[in-house]
């Protein structure tokens, strides 16, 4: 039983990790393009040309981010866990689709 509490522990560390993650680089994304969107005229208008370019190269590649947000997290959880050895065995484990079921439910998959 300690072992399953352990593990439930180390699943609830990811997870929270893990969400943590997806919501500051959600927000940040978002506010990003929310400032992409009312800059955008401006700059068409006065700015060179490359700043346009890089407007909308980098809102491309955010937009991409958001939708793959799910994976984007797991793999910086993983990169963040990457010298703990209890939590790399249980990300080797785990999907990024795991964040929203519960540490209990997991526990009785993995075993």
């Amino acid at each position: 039983m300690t072992q399953q509490n352990n593990s439930i522990e180390i699943i609830e560390q990811i997870q929270t990790t893990q969400k943590n993650i997806k919501t500051y680089t959600g927000v940040t994304i978002g506010m990003i393009l929310i400032f992409y969107f009312f800059s955008f005229a401006s700059l068409l208008d006065k700015a060179p040309a490359i700043f346009f370019l890089f407007e909308l190269v980098t809102s491309i590649i955010f937009v991409v981010i958001l939708i793959l947000l799910n994976k984007f997290s797991f793999k910086i959880t993983r990169w963040q866990y990457r010298n703990k050895p209890a939590h790399t065995d249980m990300l080797n484990k785990l999907s990024p689709t795991d964040v929203d079921k519960s540490p209990e439910t997991l526990v009785k998959e993995i075993a």
